[in-house]
């Protein structure tokens, strides 16, 4: 039986019309002008939804497709009338010639005057107010442009950092036909930059340029995967999951890109199921000989961003291609690393190995999922329909034998799968009763990583040998039939191999992280939800500032890295060193810190109440106090604040009581963890001005609240890393083992970084006006407290009293309208 099949008809009509209710008004109004294939498919999509479907959107697609018949077409003689001929074909693009003579070096003084009081910007843009720090930046990236040098860009909160890289890196991209990548952290930053900054420089200055944004393949919808789950919608897809492939169908088959963040119905935990049905690894890409290659939308997005003058990408896409002759990215010599502060944290998550029961299903769902229909989904039952629908050679008998052989490669499969919880039932003992991760090395102690670890390996490791050989020899005999014998035989090999090599490779990483005998990663074991085997092990590298040194520094013209938070205590040396700049020969690396054009003496105070307890002597004690203060003070502010913690503990600690006593004056408490995904909460915030966001690590940046909003900001503790972490541990001991101090030289100026960036959240503009509330008094009365000090734009006002603290709190918010 299917998934779903036991939910109630209102449930499931309830179910059905939630997840469809965006695209079905559009399908009403237009189906009468949409292809006579698409309108069948999204019948046979709506006809085959939970509760029956939709009567009314399912009347509107028959009498569209009455009206087509009725015109006298025959359905076969359209030129719609197939449904991969639904999606537009792109020309192919021509290569991007090599430049053959050396650069054209940009004026300094022209980048600066279209940036300053009279230029393109100025001149065609009302709002626009220019910024010396801004032109100051602008001056060094087009030096650096021109020198052929690295940079480190430190600007302040306000500065206009996109524009001061833009202009220089589109004027150097078009002047020079040389591409210029734009890299960012966040897929947020990206979307804005290529949908709102660029846009707005295209329109300020008179340049002509191409601009394309690039992602990783898994962000793409696969044309031959969508069109294969359509074709075995029972057996492929769980009822459930059809109202979002309608809506991913309808959204791409009418001039939707492909990237699944802009369709509009994209989201839920649906997702999680749908996108490996629908998109594609680089193992089961058939490339160019794909049927749907020339209307594939990740060679589209490819394509643009090989004849792009400015491509926007982002760090984990850099760092995948860095070193190849990339498929997604132009040949480039000049980058810029936008939220450069989290490069070592983005190539430290890229170059990591994780084990996971999560991982270990969803490759092995590649080649069966017992999950739908009768004989199950993936590679092994498309397979055996196919064998059942093609004509082979010999006949009957060797198409049972091949059948048989598919069916013999499933329970294979299904044997390996079986041997997996063993594995991660004996690493989560070898927990025992922690809540936090346990660090194993070689030579492995047993005991340490989990009693039984090493049996289950080698029972998992026998039993995918077992099921990627059976597939090898699979494959052989399927290679050995005659060319057309199955409907997609081409398809079904490449499938097929794909799901073996992937299996080999999760082997592989597997022994390595098992293993745990290479002297540059760490190895640890952590705990993970029961639903996803109870345990994880991961490695991670110890140094990634080599890697980046030896394969993007010293191949590139210019690697320019930007952020409001790069040096601590007016020094780069820090993020130098963990990022590998210090690699770098002496004189190829330029640095500038241009100041924040607020006014932060006069928009904002920073209160320290110190009579709140030390939060390292009782963290306890400290969270009760704290959560009965925050009620006081955002009852004072009327909401508009947002609380920063560093761990999620202390969040809950604190968060009861803010919950008892906030909501009964109108003000919304919005948590994260219990309000809803991240996303979510920072919409409701910045829209619900009597609102109290509470969050950790993630909130510490990227939110953008402008305006009363956020009037009143809380630092709840100094954001130093846990020193348990395995990465900050094992970086703090290569530290100490070269005699040098991790505290002074490691975890304190992350801490900083860290505090500078929370601290940033709360003046995004001129006009912005509120209050800072550093509730650590450690940030006084520690010696390293004045690193955290100094890094701030104004200066800290102590608080010993309760109320003469509260009442500041009033005061300087009074003003605002409180």
């Amino acid at each position: 039986m299917s998934r779903g099949a036991h939910a109630s008809p209102s449930a499931r009509a309830r179910n059905a019309e939630a997840n469809h209710a965006g695209w079905r008004t559009t399908v009403e109004s237009t189906a009468h002008s949409r292809p006579t294939a698409l309108l069948h498919a999204m019948l046979d999509l709506t006809e085959s939804l939970d509760g029956g479907g939709d009567p009314a959107l399912a009347d509107a697609l028959r009498q569209a497709l009455a009206a087509r018949s009725h015109d006298g077409a025959a359905p076969d003689a359209n030129e719609d009338s197939r449904l991969d001929r639904v999606f537009p074909s792109f020309p192919a693009a021509p290569p991007r010639p090599a430049p053959e003579t050396p650069p054209t070096l940009l004026d300094e003084e022209q980048v600066a005057a279209i940036l300053g009081p009279s230029g393109a910007f100025a001149s065609k843009l009302a709002t626009y107010e220019h910024r010396d720090s801004q032109i100051d930046m602008a001056r060094t990236i087009t030096r650096a442009f021109n020198e052929g040098k690295h940079l480190m860009a430190e600007g302040g909160t306000g500065i206009g950092k996109s524009l001061a890289y833009l202009v220089p890196a589109i004027l150097w991209a078009t002047t020079n036909r040389r591409a210029v990548v734009v890299s960012t952290n966040t897929k947020n930053l990206q979307s804005q930059l290529f949908r709102k900054d660029i846009p707005l420089v295209r329109r300020a200055m008179n340049v002509e340029f191409k601009a394309a944004l690039i992602k990783g393949r898994l962000n793409y919808l696969c044309l031959r995967k969508l069109l294969r789950a359509l074709a075995s919608l029972e057996s492929e897809t769980a009822p459930s999951e059809r109202p979002l492939l309608a809506a991913v169908l309808w959204w791409s088959a009418t001039g939707g890109s492909g990237d699944f963040s802009e369709c509009p119905d994209w989201g839920g935990a649906n997702c999680r199921g749908l996108l490996p049905k629908l998109t594609s690894t680089s193992e089961e890409c058939l490339g160019r000989a794909c049927p749907h290659a020339r209307r594939c939308f990740l060679m589209r997005a490819r394509a643009a961003s090989q004849a792009a003058d400015l491509v926007v990408a982002n760090h984990s896409l850099v760092f995948a291609e860095m070193g190849l002759q990339s498929p997604a990215l132009p040949p480039y010599a000049s980058i810029v690393f936008d939220e450069a502060h989290n490069l070592e944290d983005a190539a430290t998550k890229h170059f990591s190995v994780e084990l996971s029961a999560v991982r270990f299903r969803f490759e092995f769902g590649r080649l069966w999922n017992a999950g739908f229909g009768r004989d199950g989904a993936g590679a092994i039952p498309a397979l055996v329909r196919q064998l059942k629908e093609g004509v082979l050679p010999a006949g009957k008998n060797e198409t049972k034998d091949l059948i048989r052989d598919a069916w013999t490669l499933r329970d294979l499969v299904h044997a390996a799968e079986d041997a997996v919880p063993p594995l991660f039932e004996a690493l989560r003992r070898g927990l025992g009763e922690r809540d936090e991760s346990r660090r194993f090395g070689a030579p492995r102690d047993e005991a340490a990583i989990g009693a039984g670890t090493s049996a289950a390996q080698e029972e998992l490791r026998k039993r995918i040998r077992s099921a990627t050989d059976r597939a090898d020899a699979l494959s052989r005999s399927l290679r050995e039939l005659s060319a057309g014998a199955l409907p997609l035989q081409a398809e079904a090999l490449h499938d097929l191999d794909a799901a073996a090599a992937r299996l080999r490779e999760l082997s592989a990483d597997m022994d390595f992280v098992l293993q745990a005998d290479d002297p540059e990663f760490v190895f640890w074991v952590e705990p993970a939800d029961p639903r996803q085997g109870g345990a994880r092990a991961v490695a991670a590298p110890i140094d990634v500032g080599k890697r980046l040194a030896e394969g993007l520094y010293s191949e590139k013209d210019n690697v320019i890295m930007v952020s409001a938070t790069l040096s601590v205590a007016g020094s780069f040396d820090y993020l130098k060193r963990r990022i590998g700049m210090g690699e770098i020969e002496s004189g190829r690396v330029a640095e500038i810190a241009a100041g924040s054009p607020f006014d932060f003496a006069s928009q904002c105070v920073v209160l320290v109440p110190t009579f709140l307890p030390d939060p390292a002597a009782d963290d306890a004690a400290y969270a009760a106090e704290l959560g009965n203060l925050l009620a006081d003070v955002f009852l004072r502010s009327g909401g508009r604040g947002m609380a920063l913690f560093t761990s999620y503990r202390m969040l809950q600690a604190a968060s009861g009581t803010l919950e008892e006593r906030l909501p009964p004056a109108g003000i919304e408490v919005l948590s994260q963890g219990r309000s809803g995904s991240r996303e979510a909460i920072t919409e409701r915030f910045t829209r619900e001005v009597k609102s109290v966001l509470l969050g950790t690590h993630s909130f510490w940046e990227g939110v953008d609240a402008v305006g009363e909003t956020l009037s009143c900001l809380v630092v709840a503790r100094l954001p130093f890393a846990v020193f348990t972490d395995p990465v900050v541990a094992a970086r703090s001991e290569a530290i100490e083992a070269e005699g040098r101090s991790a505290f002074t030289e490691y975890s304190l100026p992350a801490a900083v970084i860290r505090f500078r960036q929370g601290f940033g959240r709360l003046i995004r503009h001129r006009n912005d006006r509120g209050v800072v509330i550093v509730t650590d008094r450690r940030i006084l009365t520690k010696g390293y407290g004045g690193w955290f000090a100094r890094s701030l734009p104004t200066v800290l006002t102590p608080c010993p009293e309760r109320a003469a603290f509260l009442d500041a709190v009033s005061s300087f918010l009074q003003p605002a309208g409180n």
